[in-house]
């Protein structure tokens, strides 16, 4: 029964499995056939399918097909505006912000369509253009005039390739806007899409069921679709004719430099070009002198304007501090300040062109000086000179691009000050006196502007002329033979290290005397003259050097002096030399003793902090020189070291460990700590040695086997006597102290003589059968308790 039940369930869900599968299967089909029938009924609307025609066609439609595209396109504008501006919003279905926007996608659409035929007509000429250049380049053999060439062609070479660059760059950064664009034309080409897609769900209904609202919006988002396909067609035209207009420029600038070339092989810079050059600009120099006495003459007459302003306006204040509050002086003040604002204004304007126009004449003068250095450079590219002016030609330039950015910054100031005065004339609120002083200011400004555009023109004409001057010196350069590189390479080396040689560090105020007179003038410190004070003190400090062993040698033979005192003569005496040296070193080359001034300061701060120790560790060594409670060759302990002075320094004393060790200890230490000099009075040594042997060994032989063992012993002196004392009783040894003298010998370790002795004093102990005494301990147990308590365990056992 189960079973039965079971197999019917299954058969069930097996019949609406089959079934759900047909129903999809049925609505597939139907999506398949349904939108052709459905847009086809619909009026106006079509079926859109993935790539729509002109998608496909890409950039290949023809010049005839965009114009009857653009045609039809600007009937459709008109129409549209006519039908738009006839028929109520509402009654279409539409907003007005839908009208607008409508209207703006109709004439972007013709715009495009013009932009897309522009780009085709741009193609053909730069295809032309392409052509003309190939065979105009293929042809080319020659300029039309025999060598040598004007100076005035080359100048005129390259400023075309100049402009081909600058082409150039312009073409770049504009295919790079466009491949920008399209990214973005392709993204809103999607967006349409999709847009497109929603708005075909919204109207697959019966024909009676479709609202005119969404009929609107679907024509809306339509022309929305086509505005972005057209976009990116237009935008990939352009980029094509961009790409094109790029390669005709370089391909220009390319036969630019090949002619250029063959010009400035042969080039000749005649005296009578430099006088067709030179001429007007030395006219044009006398004209802006001029121009600058009537500028000066101008600036002063207004600035007589602005003082006498200045006076009424302090008159009238007088008086209306007299007065008190009256209405009419006060209107009479604001007017006289605003005139005193305006003369002012002409007086900073007119100085200001002044100081343009001396500028003016140093660029017109530059601009002189730099045609005649060029044609030095054409008629003398040998001459060594030509390398220094091309130096200081290019460092000029720098200087001019600081000048351009001072005036260019000065023009913009400018340009915003006519913009306010002429919003506040804008405002209409100014009296006519008011109008008439802000009238004034502005052409004030404008004069400026006006005269600041005409020096911005001749600056760049300098510019380009240096920049042609170091194109020659460049080409001049590049034609010296490997002898001519390798000598003008050995010139700039020289040139540099003679800069770096003679570089000033810093000046210092020296007095000088100058006939009969003294006047304080700056002396400079230079590089070669540090140098040169450093030799002359090195030298002197070698010289020096000889004679040190000899000052020292000849103090002790002639003074009967010891090693420390000549030591202390001679580290004084070589503190005069080095003085005196460094002294005659700079009197030598000129550097004042003032130049050292500015280090008081950092000298006493140093003293203050990080020079203590060094000036307590020298003071410390002219007190142990002096007073020689160390002496070198005294053995010496200090903080458990043990050594011999071999010197005593200024800052620090040389010590030499038994083990070889040398140990430099700051001479302070030796005053300021606890120091043990075994030999300060005498060279000998008082040594100690102990030993312990067992109890019950006999202590008077012992006493007997130690003393004939020093006895016995050569380096142990006999006088000052040993002495050996029977000590204490020790833990677990008799302890006896053995206390003798040794000499101290430069080379001599004390601790040799003890490791002799104890030698010894083992080996007699031995054959006398004396036992060194171990370390040992008795431990004696008190058990008496622990017999009472057994006895008491086995009594009350039993």
């Amino acid at each position: 029964m189960r079973k039965n039940k079971r197999n019917m369930i299954i058969n069930f869900h097996i019949r609406q499995k089959a079934t759900s599968l047909f129903c999809l299967l049925a609505v597939y089909l139907l999506l398949l056939t349904t939108p052709s029938f459905v847009w086809g009924q619909l009026p106006g609307i079509t079926a859109k399918t993935d790539t729509t025609p002109q998608e496909s066609q890409g950039t290949d439609l023809s010049l005839e097909h965009l114009l009857q595209l653009q045609s039809k396109a600007r009937q459709s504008l008109n129409n549209a505006q006519l039908d738009l501006d006839a028929i109520p919003p509402e009654q279409i279905g539409a907003t007005t912000e839908e009208i607008k926007e409508k209207r703006v996608l109709l004439f972007v659409r013709v715009f495009l369509y013009n932009n897309h035929i522009e780009s085709l007509r741009l193609f053909e000429e730069v295809r032309l253009a392409h052509e003309d250049l190939a065979a105009k380049s293929e042809a080319w053999q020659g300029f039309g005039q025999p060598p040598p060439y004007p100076i005035a062609l080359v100048d005129e070479l390259r400023d075309s390739i100049h402009i081909k660059s600058l082409a150039i760059t312009k073409d770049g950064v504009r295919k790079d806007l466009l491949l920008q664009g399209q990214k973005e034309a392709r993204q809103e080409l999607v967006a349409s899409e999709k847009e497109l897609r929603k708005a075909q769900e919204t109207v697959e209904k019966p024909l009676g069921d479709v609202e005119i609202r969404t009929s609107w919006l679907y024509e809306l988002a339509l022309l929305k679709n086509a505005v972005a396909q057209t976009r990116v067609l237009s935008n990939r035209a352009q980029l094509k004719s961009i790409v094109e207009y790029l390669s005709l420029h370089k391909k220009q600038e390319a036969f630019l430099k090949r002619q250029l070339l063959v010009a400035t092989d042969d080039v000749a810079f005649s005296q009578k070009e430099l006088d067709q050059y030179v001429a007007p600009l030395t006219q044009k120099l006398e004209d802006l002198d001029q121009e600058k006495q009537l500028l000066i003459r101008d600036n002063n007459r207004k600035q007589e304007q602005l003082d006498q302003a200045r006076r009424s306006l302090q008159q009238v204040r007088e008086t209306l501090a007299e007065k008190g509050s009256d209405q009419e002086i006060a209107n009479k003040i604001h007017y006289l300040q605003q005139e005193v604002e305006a003369y002012r204004v002409q007086a900073e304007g007119s100085a200001q062109l002044v100081e343009l126009q001396r500028l003016w004449i140093l660029i017109t003068n530059g601009r002189i000086l730099l045609w005649e250095d060029r044609y030095r450079l054409a008629n003398q590219s040998d001459d060594p000179k030509w390398k220094q002016v091309s130096d200081s030609r290019e460092q000029r330039s720098g200087k001019i691009q600081e000048d351009i950015t001072y005036i260019e910054s000065n023009l913009k100031l400018t340009q915003n000050l006519i913009l306010k005065a002429e919003q506040r004339l804008a405002t209409g609120n100014l009296t006519k006196e008011e109008n008439l002083l802000v009238q004034q200011k502005i052409t004030a400004y404008e004069n400026m502007v006006k005269f600041t555009y005409g020096l911005l023109t001749d600056v760049d004409s300098l510019l380009r002329n240096l920049q042609r001057f170091q194109d020659d010196a460049d080409y001049y350069r590049h034609k010296l033979s490997l002898i001519d590189r390798l000598q003008e390479t050995l010139v700039r080396s020289l040139d540099f290290v003679g800069n770096f040689w003679n570089y000033e560090l810093f000046m210092v105020d020296d007095t000088i005397a100058v006939g009969d007179q003294l006047i304080t003038a700056q002396r400079p410190v230079t590089i070669s003259k540090v140098a040169r004070a450093l030799l002359i003190l090195a030298i002197g400090l070698w010289i020096s050097s000889f004679f040190k062993s000899r000052i020292s040698r000849a103090v002790v033979r002639t003074f009967k002096a010891d090693e420390n005192t000549a030591l202390l003569v001679e580290k004084f005496l070589r503190s005069i030399v080095i003085l005196t040296l460094l002294i005659i070193a700079l009197i030598t080359v000129k550097i004042p003793l003032a130049a050292f001034a500015f280090l008081g300061g950092a000298l006493a701060i140093g003293v203050g902090f990080g020079a203590q120790a060094l000036i307590s560790n020298f003071i410390s060594g002219i007190i142990l020189l002096f007073e020689k409670p160390i002496k070198a060759g005294d053995l010496v302990e200090l903080e458990g070291v043990i050594g011999r002075v071999i010197s005593i320094g200024l800052r620090c004393s040389h010590v030499r460990r038994f083990d070889g060790v040398d140990i430099l200890v700051p001479n302070s230490d030796f005053l300021q700590k606890s120091v043990v000099n075994w030999t300060l009075s005498d060279q000998l040594i008082r040594v100690q040695v102990k030993i312990g042997v067992a109890y019950g060994s006999p202590t008077r032989e012992v006493a007997r086997i130690i003393a004939s063992a020093l006895e016995e012993h050569g380096k142990i002196l006999k006088s000052p006597e040993p002495t050996i004392l029977f000590e204490d009783f020790g833990d677990s040894a008799l302890i006896f102290n053995t206390n003798f003298w040794v000499e101290a010998l430069s080379n001599a370790d004390y601790r040799v003589i003890s490791s002799d002795l104890r030698h010894m004093l083992d080996r007699r102990f031995r054959e006398a059968h004396i036992r060194i005494a171990l370390p040992q301990l008795d431990v004696h147990l008190d058990n008496s308790h622990l017999k009472k308590i057994k006895r008491k365990s086995l009594h009350g056992r039993y």
